[in-house]
């Protein structure tokens, strides 16, 4: 259960004609969900951000742990959290939530796009077969002292301020 919000300006939902208030983007935005237009090149190039903002917005759950991201990049990407830090419980979310949408797609005679050679099929070539990207958020104060951030890049960690409820400790980690 949940609400789907469509970005602010979308006029393809009927429910929302004028898409979501400057509150609902501004929650999504402190939590990192709001998506923006896309404007990097490479992207604009493939036609990603073609009618911006409309067909695109946000489903997320009453409790705030799961999100779905309409028409960011991919048609999908399902967002799992868990406040209490249990990473599993939150996998297994995210896994029920695709199960759902494909069941969903069934009863209609669909199916997510899936190659017998390449997998699932996605923008980013690096996302192919599984069509997993997966990144953990971590309070880690310690971060911003000297050094221990260059040793996480060093080790092959990608760092990004993540801005969540951990404020400036917040990061968002991910192998490069």
């Amino acid at each position: 259960k949940g609400q789907y919000f469509p970005l602010p300006g979308s006029s393809t939902f009927a429910g929302r004609p004028q898409g979501m208030s400057a509150e609902e983007a501004a929650a999504l935005e402190t939590a990192g969900l709001l998506m923006k237009e896309p404007d990097a090149p490479m992207i604009t190039a493939a036609g990603i951000g073609r009618d911006w903002p409309d067909a695109r917005g946000v489903f997320w759950s009453e409790d705030k742990q799961v999100a779905v991201l309409v028409n960011e990049i991919d048609h999908v990407k399902v967002v799992a959290s868990n406040a209490a830090g249990k990473v599993r419980e939150a996998f297994t979310r995210a896994l029920e939530v695709v199960e759902m949408l494909a069941q969903a797609l069934a009863g209609n005679g669909r199916e997510f796009m899936k190659s017998p050679n390449l997998g699932y099929l996605t923008v980013f070539p690096s996302d192919l077969g599984t069509a997993l990207a997966a990144s953990v958020e971590l309070a880690l104060p310690e971060l911003t002292k000297d050094g221990v951030r260059k040793q996480a890049v060093d080790a092959g960690l990608a760092l990004r301020r993540a801005g969540g409820e951990a404020g400036e400790s917040a990061w968002v980690v991910e192998r490069v």
